[in-house]
């Protein structure tokens, strides 16, 4: 628990996003905000705290991208409030995007992959997988059929 509060464990999701991102890989540097205390809408904005994603193309579809994405920090919808505002919000997010989805996700189109960290007794490093669930692979490969 201390050590994700202090963003000592590496956390990989994938995802698919609205659009095409033209950029094979970057990162976004940008702080996020609560507006209020009782939003559950974060924003970019200056007065936030310090976010970073790193991201990765893994493959572009008809009107989507499937990303590899890495997290410095953990904050809370870190990814859906960075990639929205790059245009790109994830499939699915009705928070942060658009609720209708045509390409067959319950949800956002979000998977965590790998978490890394450190084992609270031992030290050792632990990496934790978890493959994407079929109904993830099901869509994406729908979207690809996509003409």
């Amino acid at each position: 628990s201390s050590d994700m509060k202090d963003d000592k464990v590496e956390k990989m999701y994938i995802a698919v996003v609205k659009g095409i991102v033209k950029e094979d890989f970057g990162t976004i540097n940008e702080p996020i905000y609560r507006p209020t205390d009782d939003s559950v809408k974060r924003i970019v904005h200056e007065d936030g705290q310090p976010s970073v994603t790193h991201f990765e193309v893994i493959e572009r579809l008809k009107d989507a991208t499937v990303l590899k994405l890495r997290l410095e920090t953990g904050r809370t919808h870190q990814i859906r409030v960075h990639m929205a505002s790059r245009g790109h919000p994830l499939v699915g997010d009705g928070l942060y995007g658009e609720e209708k989805n045509i390409f067959g996700f319950s949800g956002q189109a979000l998977h965590a992959v790998r978490l890394t960290f450190k084992h609270p007794m031992t030290g050792l490093k632990v990496e934790a997988y978890g493959a994407p669930p079929e109904i993830f692979k099901k869509a994406v490969k729908r979207i690809q059929m996509i003409k």
